[in-house]
């Protein structure tokens, strides 16, 4: 099994190896946040396949590091949020307002600047190709961070896999390799996880009233 410091190696020569797919990943971000503040609403299947696919770009440039375990993981992460958005139905989805809007944004910009990996890069060149789409971390806060302004795309299946998945690369990150600021995956995703279950109490109270 690598150590920490290896992993740590390899996960910063793919940050610096692959910055280009990392600059499209965050040009498709961008352009995510702006269609929707310009009131662009997707069906709740389209929206779960747009956050989905970024995943996929985590598992083959994991797989070409020589990295199975997250391959496999993120694979099977992957192909289960596949399954539960191809099951969503396609009625527009609906978008957090008020505070809630606070923690999933900050997710979202968390991931899309994650400062780390990039060696002594300066601050801007965080802005453009922190790795997003490459390195898992960065990549499940910002589908965190959109899944809690979405509600999840109105799926508890959703909410769970992805808080799961965010929890388990959060600690890992942060207990394993000493990446203090997985920190803020982990918190994200504990928050994500108790808003599916405020969402399915609610749920649950409405039907026994009915």
């Amino acid at each position: 099994m690598p150590t920490p410091s290896q992993i740590l190696e390899t996960l910063s020569a793919l940050a610096k190896e692959w910055w280009v797919l990392a600059v499209i990943w965050h040009l498709y971000f961008a352009a995510l946040a702006a269609a929707l503040a310009l009131k662009w609403r997707p069906g709740k299947s389209l929206a779960a396949f747009i956050l989905a696919v970024p995943l996929l770009s985590v598992v083959v440039t994991a797989w070409l590091s020589g990295n199975p375990f997250t391959a496999a993981v993120l694979g099977a992460v992957y192909m289960g949020l596949a399954a539960i958005g191809w099951r969503l139905p396609k009625t527009p989805l609906s978008i957090a307002v008020g505070p809630l809007l606070v923690p999933g944004l900050f997710m979202v910009l968390f991931g899309l600047v994650y400062p780390e990996f990039l060696g002594a890069a300066s601050a801007l060149t965080y802005l453009y190709a922190a790795p997003v789409g490459i390195v898992p971390c960065p990549t499940l806060s910002v589908l965190v961070g959109f899944s809690i302004i979405l509600g999840s795309m109105g799926s508890r299946h959703w909410g769970l896999l992805l808080g799961a998945a965010g929890i388990f690369y959060g600690a890992f990150g942060a207990l394993r390799l000493g990446v203090t600021l997985d920190w803020a995956l982990f918190l994200g995703s504990v928050f994500l996880l108790f808003r599916v279950w405020k969402q399915t109490s609610r749920s649950a109270a409405t039907s026994t009233v009915a």
